[in-house]
């Protein structure tokens, strides 16, 4: 009688340490299912998942000058001016005779990489748009700035103003022509340089005793490197 008791016990703690084992096995597997389908993938770069949320794809590529650049307020390369009020720079008298004066606004010094720039030729009466894109400073008191188009600009190649405190370059390049300026800070005189071209001048030899044209291959300032 007394063994049968023992033995019913022994029975009944076998069997309640293997239902604690079957549920503890059960939950272990539980465990690892729960982590194989939910855990984040280990293959993903850290960061990955934030960055796909908070900075969704750009459908649209944007213009690389204005996103490196804040806005910037427009310029007017210059204004065009009648002759009556040409009295600030007299004309030189190698200039060619569809040369247009212009005033000049005297703000160089406040041109910005990415600041927007109009252009106006007198000549055809078109206005361009460009981008200051280089400023090159050569340490003597001049200074070149580079400007190459808007991003809607297709008639428009590049803009290139030399300026100092006493004399102001510029050269224009377009599809239907380029130009060139000379002047002071104030003013300057805008002819095509298909006119400096055909106004030819061997009046003058060279150190070499040899005459040449002095207009056909003027430049005004230099050209782009680029």
């Amino acid at each position: 009688m007394v063994n049968s008791e023992k033995h019913n016990r022994r029975g009944a703690g076998i069997s309640g340490w293997r239902r604690w084992f079957v549920l503890a096995f059960a939950t272990v597997l539980l465990g690892f299912f729960v982590a194989y389908y939910f855990w984040p993938n280990d293959d993903t770069p850290v960061g990955e998942t934030a960055t796909q949320e908070t900075h969704p794809a750009e459908s649209v590529a944007q213009d690389p000058t204005h996103q490196r650049f804040p806005p910037r307020k427009l310029r007017q390369a210059w204004y065009e001016t009648s002759a009556k009020d040409a009295t600030l720079i007299p004309r030189p008298e190698n200039l060619p005779g569809d040369s247009r004066y212009v005033t000049l606004p005297g703000e160089f010094d406040q041109w910005l990489l990415g600041t927007p720039v109009e252009i106006s030729i007198p000549h055809t009466g078109k206005r361009y748009r460009s981008i200051v894109d280089r400023i090159a400073p050569d340490g003597l008191g001049n200074t070149t700035i580079y400007a190459k188009p808007d991003a809607d600009e297709e008639e428009f190649h590049h803009l290139i103003v030399t300026y100092s405190s006493a004399q102001t370059l510029a050269y224009v390049s377009t599809t239907l022509g380029s130009y060139e300026l000379t002047g002071s800070e104030k003013g300057g005189w805008i002819t095509s340089t298909n006119s400096l071209q055909e106004r030819r001048d061997y009046s003058q030899k060279d150190v070499m005793e040899t005459q040449r044209d002095r207009h056909a291959t003027t430049k005004y300032v230099p050209p782009r490197e680029d």
